[in-house]
């Protein structure tokens, strides 16, 4: 089952991914300001609750729709796709994931929102192209044409207890007046010393979990990396991850002949392979991405 796929997070990436054969995963991670939505229980009822918009204020005394970001999160630690699409903007490729069910839930270990400043406030299509992987969603042109005539805002986002590499830069849109997440990104930066983040390679010579890893195969700055059809060891869990980029996929159930295009940083990256059985993590492959 290869199929596009978007990585929803508490962390608040947005960033593409592409998965195949996904399992389910879990999150403890916190939002921020409770959002009030429409919700669905556990025995089917329908209940509504009415929304107020609300807004901080930046340190340059631009008005920041915390909000739409707050139901966002909120949405996300729910795993709540019809959340999701209420405050997504209808241009947004996330938009589309959403619609097609094209989305896949994991979680940063992060807890409340802690600010929300603007950087950018009245953002243009260079502005967002230089977040990271925008650039392999958009072209410049028709992102031009998609945000004219309309207020488009950079957010950075703060979240308690985030990940050091947790994205957190937030673009959002107006739509029908209303804003709307479009993006979630982060600004790039250069690694540190490659050699002082990487370990020692490790090859699963005989294919227990790894059959292959390909190299920007699916799309540039990605590494495909492919499960075996016959697995050789039991595992609840198999996680494959780049270091230098911070970008996890996790495969539960029956994980065979699954795969995962993990981002990884341009000026190098570290692709790791554990698998997880009662608790207990093995690395079983290891190897250096090096332009």
């Amino acid at each position: 089952m290869n199929r596009r796929t978007y990585l929803v997070t508490a962390g608040v990436t947005a960033s593409s991914l592409l998965t195949g054969c996904i399992g389910t995963s879990t999150n403890d991670g916190g939002t921020g300001n409770d959002s009030e939505t429409t919700s669905e229980t556990s025995s089917g009822t329908e209940t509504e609750t009415t929304s107020t918009t609300t807004s901080d204020e930046s340190d340059d005394g631009t008005m920041v729709p915390t909000d739409i970001i707050d139901t966002y999160l909120d949405a996300a630690k729910d795993e709540d796709v019809d959340a999701l699409s209420e405050v997504v903007h209808s241009s947004s490729p996330l938009q589309s994931a959403l619609d097609g069910g094209n989305i896949m839930f994991t979680f940063a270990d992060s807890g409340s929102r802690t600010s929300s400043t603007v950087t950018v406030a009245d953002a243009s299509a260079s502005d967002i192209l230089e977040l990271e992987f925008a650039s392999q969603q958009f072209e410049k042109s028709e992102l031009t044409d998609t945000i004219e005539g309309i207020d488009v805002m950079l957010v950075d986002v703060e979240l308690e207890d985030a990940t050091s590499n947790a994205p957190g830069t937030w673009v959002l849109a107006t739509e029908n007046g209303e804003w709307r997440v479009f993006w979630i990104g982060k600004h790039e930066e250069p690694p540190a010393d490659l050699d002082e983040l990487f370990d020692d390679p490790i090859k699963d010579k005989d294919g227990t979990v790894v059959d292959r890893v390909e190299y920007n195969s699916s799309q540039e700055n990605t590494v495909d990396v492919h499960l075996t059809e016959s697995p050789g060891v039991e595992a609840d869990l198999v996680r494959v991850e780049s270091t230098v980029e911070g970008h996890v996929a996790e495969f539960d159930g029956s994980w065979s002949d699954s795969w995962a295009a993990v981002p990884v940083h341009p000026e190098g990256d570290q692709i790791v392979v554990t698998v997880v059985k009662d608790g207990t993590e093995e690395v079983v492959h290891r190897v250096h991405f090096e332009p």
